[in-house]
């Protein structure tokens, strides 16, 4: 084998790299033999498939534990203070798993810092095999994908290999090698002979050329923007890494997903897996090229938006599904390219059979949108939320407003689609008023999908609050947690990490205020009443003569309203969000021509009153949804593991635990 490109844990095990997978494609259009493995699958199988779902689960919300898991196998000599990172780790994990029955039967009765520990021995003696079978396949190259949590897994694994074998050469990429990242790792960790900041799919094959030819000696003029080389580590100074771009992406070759199919087959997990594709319509974000949202440190702060044509796609998933027999896909997006509302979608829509889709969507769609959406297979959208208050979302540049939001959430119930979203709390400059709106409008909305989580903003790297500090009163550091995972020094440190503090603190009193515990109870409140059988409802059934609304919300007023004559036709025309001057001038059409404001008015207040409509940003918005008996909610498209069954093999471990 040529090259050998491994997917490292934490990566999900239910869908293939699409990367690695694009890489492999490109490489292999080249004339290079090569492999992905999914290293990935066979951690889960070392420790159990249920305490890789444990921890795949909650790390997005933990300190850096999946990083902390591989730290000391990439750094034997670094001898960190354990028990002071798991005073960070223990309050995160019990605020998220929320009981501790739960939390006792995820652990099979050990402390939170002992079940990490165990998994940490099992990830060192995961990396000793994995290595030890790479070498031996007899690679000339290896790299790996680097993503969130998946750096310490990658150096962890490229040392070893060069540990067994200083020949074989070793290779870095994926997001967490972005920049001035990637730099501070090709600079402390030698053990990696490359690293490449971008997309890397035109680069790689005439990269990898020159590798095979002269090893670690490719001269600085013969690497291309977005690469760094064992020679880089002697210029003075250090060559600016830049990015690598692809600007036009029918450049890029189908993803080959054939090793992860092949390599899940061998593991007796794999009826746990509810598998799912990778397909990618568009690179960047066409909002962030006008205006980055002041969190969103994504694409290493290159927005730069490009898309692939209708065709290309259709193309792509024809190709992707016949050969994988698998219509489920998770698009790798960052926002829907809203051009293909035009295009893209409507063919969807006719597509038989259809296929089914998660995408990321921009949050201010239209009734039509949605609709479109659910008719072309789009049946679980990730929306870009982020609060029910427009004051708040202007702090954050999202260019969308509270009301438009809610309209999403509204349609997206009535379409039956799932809608993942976050209310993010800690905002500069919040005022703590606009949180306490927020919690007084919750409870008109317990119908809706919730949100996954109240979740605390994070600082990360690219993202103007991180380039424009001093803007935003700011004084940021990377996150606690690095300090007990990497053995550099703290400028190196500053410069390898993604997630970032406030030393200024800025959020604390607000995140600590009693609106904020309210928020967080009234979450809990109606994530609970989501999840049980019988959900909240708001709903209506509309006639000729009148509107027939059920309402069995904590906070209704009246279980049965009947709506007739204006109140009906009111209710019909704040189906979307509606100012009063535009009422009155849509009644003055009709039969209600006479109907004098005051009245208009009055009825309206009464509909709010009722608890059935909501005033937001000065418009009347109906917050009852019509009830569609030819949709029903699809399986989620994106892959996943079986909860039912992951619940299982913790019962068994329990029961042994406790018979032994």
């Amino acid at each position: 084998m040529d090259i050998c490109l491994v997917a490292v844990p934490d990566m999900p095990l239910s869908r293939p790299s699409i990367a690695l997978s694009i890489l492999k494609s490109s490489l292999i259009n080249a004339g290079f033999e090569t492999g992905v493995l999914y290293a990935n699958l066979e951690f889960a199988e070392q420790i159990g498939i249920e305490n890789y779902w444990f921890i795949s689960t909650y790390a997005d919300f933990l300190d850096q534990v999946c990083e902390w898991l591989f730290s000391q196998k990439a750094f034997p000599d670094f001898h960190s203070d354990d028990n002071t990172y798991f005073t960070l780790v223990e309050p995160m994990l019990r605020e998220l798993v929320h009981d501790d029955n739960l939390l006792n039967f995820y652990l099979n009765g050990q402390s939170i810092q002992s079940y990490f520990t165990n998994l940490r021995s099992n990830a060192a003696a995961f990396i000793d095999k994995i290595a030890a079978d790479i070498v031996a396949a007899a690679p000339r190259i290896v790299g790996c994908s680097s993503t969130f949590r998946q750096h310490c897994a990658s150096l962890a694994l490229l040392r070893r290999i060069h540990e067994l074998n200083p020949d074989i050469i070793t290779m870095m990429g994926g997001a967490n090698c972005e920049g001035v990242m990637g730099q501070t790792t090709h600079k402390n960790f030698t053990f990696v002979d490359y690293v490449v900041s971008g997309e890397a799919e035109l680069l790689l094959p005439e990269l990898c050329r020159n590798i095979l030819k002269q090893g670690r000696n490719i001269p600085e003029y013969l690497l291309p923007s977005g690469v760094l080389a064992p020679l880089s580590r002697s210029s003075a100074p250090v060559r600016n890494i830049g990015r690598a771009v692809v600007q036009d992406l029918s450049q890029s070759p189908i993803p080959d997903f054939t090793d992860f199919f092949a390599q899940l087959d061998k593991y007796g997990f794999k009826d746990c897996i509810h598998t799912a594709l990778m397909i990618e319509t568009s690179r960047g974000c066409w909002w962030g090229d006008k205006h980055q949202c002041t969190f969103c440190g994504l694409n290493g702060g290159d927005a730069n938006f490009r898309s692939k044509t209708a065709q290309r796609v259709q193309q792509e998933l024809a190709a992707l599904s016949e050969k994988y027999n698998i219509r489920n896909y998770l698009t790798a997006d960052n926002i829907l390219e809203h051009r293909y509302f035009k295009d893209l979608i409507p063919a969807l829509g006719q597509t038989e059979p259809k296929y089914a889709f998660l995408f990321e969507v921009k949050s201010n769609l239209s009734r039509q949108q949605v609709r479109q959406l659910k008719e072309a297979g789009i049946h679980s959208i990730q929306a870009g939320i982020e609060s029910l208050h427009t004051e708040l979302l202007k702090l954050l540049d999202k260019g969308v407003t509270a009301r438009q939001n809610i309209e999403l959430l509204k349609w997206a119930l009535e379409y039956q689609i799932d809608i993942f979203w976050f209310i993010l709390s800690g905002i500069p400059e919040a005022q703590e008023k606009w949180y306490a709106e927020i919690v007084e409008l919750l409870p008109l909305l317990t119908h809706f999908q919730p949100p996954i989580n109240i979740s605390k903003l994070y600082y990360t790297r690219f993202s103007p609050y991180h380039n424009n500090q001093n803007h935003y009163g700011l004084k940021l550091a990377p996150a606690p947690s690095y300090q007990y995972i990497y053995p550099i020094p703290p400028d190196d440190l500053a410069d390898i990490a993604y997630f970032f503090v406030d030393l200024n603190k800025t959020d604390y009193n607000l995140l600590h205020s009693k609106t904020t515990h309210n928020l967080k109870s009234i979450y809990e409140t109606w994530l609970a009443a989501w999840t049980a059988d019988n959900r909240p409802k708001l709903s209506m059934t509309i006639t000729d003569e009148a509107i027939s609304i059920t309402d069995t919300r904590p906070c209704a007023i009246q279980q049965e309203i009947t709506l007739i004559g204006l109140a009906r036709d009111i209710y019909l025309i704040c189906d979307t969000a509606t100012l009063l001057p535009r009422i009155i001038d849509e009644l003055s059409k009709g039969s209600h021509a006479h109907i004098p404001p005051l009245q208009i008015a009055l009825e309206l207040d009464t509909l709010v009153k009722l608890k059935i409509m909501a005033m937001i940003e000065g418009r009347y918005l109906g917050l009852a949804v019509r009830e569609h008996n030819d949709l029903t909610y699809t399986a989620y498209p994106a892959g996943n593991i079986d909860k039912a069954k992951i619940h299982l093999k913790f019962l068994l471990n329990n029961l042994t635990h406790k018979t032994t």
